[in-house]
C-alpha cells in the first residue's frame, strides 16, 4: 500500500479535494456526504460508505480507456461499481486514457 498511497498523494491531499468539493455542493444547495477512507479495495470501500449512508445516488469520475461493443470501457473499480451497487450510480467521464 505504500506505492499506493504515494502515487495517490497523502491523505492531506484527499481532505482538501473533499472539502473543496463539499464547499461547491453547498454553495449549490447540494446535500453531500464526502468521506476519506483507506482500505484495500476502493470498489468495496465505496459501497461500504453508500450502504452506510444509505445514499440516494453515487456519482463517480473515470477515466474512459476505450470501448468494447459500442460501449464505453473504464477502469476496474468503475466496472465493479456499476456492476455491484444498487444505488444509482453516474459515471462523470474525467478523459479518456491512451492506454
Amino acid at each position: 500500500l505504500t506505492d499506493l498511497a504515494t502515487f495517490l498523494g497523502p491523505p492531506s491531499v484527499g481532505r482538501q479535494i473533499l472539502d473543496e468539493t463539499a464547499a461547491t455542493a453547498d454553495k449549490l444547495g447540494a446535500n453531500l456526504a464526502t468521506e476519506l477512507r483507506h482500505a484495500e479495495s476502493a470498489g468495496g470501500a465505496i459501497l461500504e460508505s453508500v450502504a452506510e449512508l444509505d445514499a440516494d445516488l453515487l456519482v463517480l469520475s473515470a477515466v474512459r480507456r476505450g470501448q468494447v461493443g459500442g460501449a464505453p470501457r473504464f477502469g476496474n473499480t468503475a466496472h465493479f461499481l456499476l456492476a455491484e451497487s444498487a444505488t444509482t450510480t453516474i459515471v462523470v467521464v474525467a478523459g479518456e486514457s491512451s492506454h
